[in-house]
């Protein structure tokens, strides 16, 4: 039966180039210590080594959701002390338990402003007043999100009080008004966000320019199955190969470092290309803990302009901690001590208080008005209500945080709304280009008719009628001869010998049992968009097929607000579903280049379709460069997800 198979990292297309990069690299660490000539002067490897209390602390963490609800990783603050990441413990007085209890139940749903009246309630006023600093530290233990106080202006308040809002509500439960009195003033209060950093700026994704700086993260420092697999390291290798006048900056585990760079050396060898300042092209950063693919999502990207001199670098704005997850918000250990490595790397990073995940997050510009556009997902919105902000507080401070004119709220039609839209300035307005599902699900049926009746599972009367359907857009009626020819060779009601998906195979990095999960979807697609009165018995089908229908008439909604504002929307055939996406969206834009996520393989035709529709919107000022990175499509990311481009 079907199954996903771990795979051996080893395979026959690729150990010859497997070799030849374990011998590199153990050639280079040989000459360490020597001067850098040749390639490995292009290359520049730093050991990341914090603090071992720093190190000990992220070590000690496990990846879940924090337990107090108002942690915040001390990436740019190298006191890991000041924000403690359990609950209290038994040495911890019972009036603590109780705070951390209130916070922890009553944060995302009274707001911060009461909450904190609670707490103070609780802790008893005996228990404060020993000074802002140490007021500040017990609130932090009870999980309160302290830093965000300062963002409650008092009049009246001393200039050099940082949270004035705690004296003030000591005061006012002072003169005997209780929290629950107290609760319309204090929800009253305006909530004024300032940036993180007045400097900072950070990056419209619409634009025409130039990428100076691609930021990586491997997860391991060799190919899945082999080269044009479309992992990470096989996305690294074709960045490298399209942007031969952009610096990379690469984040690894230094178990895989060595390994990474024996293909590395091979890279820049071939690509025979070099930094115009001499400097080196490629900068590896070896860390202690795991690090996940996803280098979008941990951080921002945009400039640092430095008011002394007007001087500009690259910089990274990092939210309050790196973190995955839709439903829970789940801190990711490593990703946080990396953003410390990228400082030690010289990498400029900001800290935001705000919690956010970057591929949830899109800034795109008008050229005609000049309007910056920030479209943020619904979750990126709650995760910061259960800091104790209302909706209107935190899509305020998004708009602040990121410089923008006009925030849209998206649905959590995907994981992150980067495979639902990509914006660019077109001749002179701006475009969203969205999935058009159903031509991607006429193209999938197309190509697993073809791969059928290639190994004959599909006779040509059948084969013949299927062309014939599809080619009037009757793709209900095709995808059911399908399902019935394919059924024929099931084990069991939905269950499927491998060798059947065998035959969805075209090579070694071109697996069969993915591709024909991509088919059995495209037979689903087809009976819930146009089949919409098809009510199954079976309720996890009937349920299964609402949500692809609920899907469908979100993304229509998306269409019609991005219309409404007057952007042009371009319907690209491509799929965004999950880790069975084919998703065309999921690029970068750099000056007269998309760089756009392909699949290649089975699916070339797909592709090829996504090609041409983004060719007839750019006409010859945009060339489209397939970036093949289809494993880590079946990851739930594409290229943009894998790469933030400065």
């Amino acid at each position: 039966m079907i199954k996903k198979r771990p795979h051996s990292r080893c395979h026959k297309g690729s150990f010859a180039l497997i070799l030849v990069a374990v011998i590199a690299s153990r050639a280079g660490s040989q000459v360490a210590d020597s001067p850098a000539t040749g390639i490995d002067a292009q290359i520049r490897v730093i050991r990341h080594t914090p603090p071992a209390s720093i190190a000990a602390y992220w070590t000690s963490l496990p990846e879940r959701h924090p337990t107090l609800p108002g942690f915040r990783a001390p990436i740019t603050d190298s006191s890991a002390a000041l924000w403690p990441s359990h609950a209290p413990d038994d040495r911890s007085p019972a009036y603590m338990h109780r705070a951390a209890r209130i916070v922890a139940e009553r944060l995302a749903i009274d707001g911060l402003p009461l909450t904190l009246a609670r707490v103070v309630e609780v802790v008893g006023l005996a228990n404060l007043n020993r000074g802002e600093a140490e007021d500040a530290d017990l609130l932090r233990r009870t999980g309160l999100p302290v830093d965000l106080l300062a963002y409650y202006p008092i009049p009246g308040a001393s200039s050099v009080e940082r949270y004035p809002i705690v004296g003030y509500v000591q005061q006012l439960l002072a003169s005997g008004r209780s929290a629950d009195e107290l609760a319309d003033t204090l929800r009253a209060l305006p909530f004024e966000f300032r940036k993180s950093s007045p400097e900072f700026r950070a990056t419209s994704e619409s634009e025409d320019r130039d990428i100076a700086l691609v930021r990586l993260q491997l997860p391991r420092g060799d190919y899945w199955r082999g080269i044009g697999d479309g992992s990470g390291l096989d996305v690294c290798r074709q960045l490298i190969e399209v942007l031969p006048d952009a610096q990379f900056l690469v984040s690894i585990e230094a178990v895989h470092v060595n390994s990474f760079l024996g293909f590395a050396r091979l890279w820049l060898h071939e690509s025979s290309s070099s930094t115009a300042s001499g400097d080196a092209r490629l900068t590896v950063i070896a860390e202690k803990l795991p690090v996940a693919e996803w280098a979008q999502d941990n951080g921002k990207m945009g400039i640092l302009t430095s008011a002394a001199d007007g001087t500009q670098r690259p910089a990274t704005l990092a939210p309050r901690y790196a973190n995955r997850g839709e439903e829970g918000t789940i801190l990711v250990p490593g990703e946080n001590l990396l953003l410390d490595g990228l400082r030690a790397a010289g990498h400029a990073v900001i800290q935001s208080p705000l919690l956010f995940q970057g591929g949830n997050v899109i800034l795109a510009t008008d050229p005609r008005t000049a309007t910056r556009y920030l479209l943020i997902g619904e979750a990126e919105i709650y995760r910061n209500v259960a800091l104790g902000l209302t909706r209107k507080q935190v899509s305020n401070a998004f708009a602040v945080e990121f410089d923008a004119g006009v925030e849209i709220e998206m649905f959590a039609n995907s994981y992150h709304i980067d495979y639902e839209v990509s914006l660019r300035s077109v001749g002179g307005g701006l475009v969203a280009f969205v999935n058009d599902t159903t031509s991607a699900v006429a193209i999938l049926l197309r190509t697993g008719a073809r791969a059928l009746r290639q190994t004959g599972l599909l006779d040509d009367t059948t084969s013949q009628t299927v062309d014939n359907k599809l080619a009037a857009d009757d793709i209900l009626d095709a995808a059911n001869l399908l399902r019935a020819a394919v059924d024929r060779h099931a084990v069991r009601p939905g269950q499927y010998p491998e060798s059947l998906a065998a035959h969805f195979s075209t090579s070694l990095v071109d697996p069969g049992v993915a591709n024909f999960q991509h088919f059995l979807l495209a037979m689903d697609l087809a009976t819930a968009l146009q089949d919409t009165t098809f009510t199954p018995s079976n309720e996890a089908y009937r349920e299964y097929l609402d949500v692809l229908r609920r899907r469908h008439a979100e993304r229509a909604a998306l269409r019609h607000t991005l219309e409404s504002l007057g952007i042009k929307v371009v319907a690209v055939p491509s799929l965004a579903e999950g880790d069975r996406s084919l998703n065309y969206l999921n690029g970068i834009h750099a000056r007269g280049k998309y760089l756009m996520p392909a699949c290649g393989g089975l699916y070339a035709d797909l592709d090829r379709a996504a090609v041409e529709t983004f060719r007839r919107e750019f006409g010859n000022q945009v060339e489209v460069i397939p970036v093949y990175c289809a494993e880590s499509q079946r990851r739930y990311g594409a290229l943009r997800c894998a790469a933030a481009a400065y």
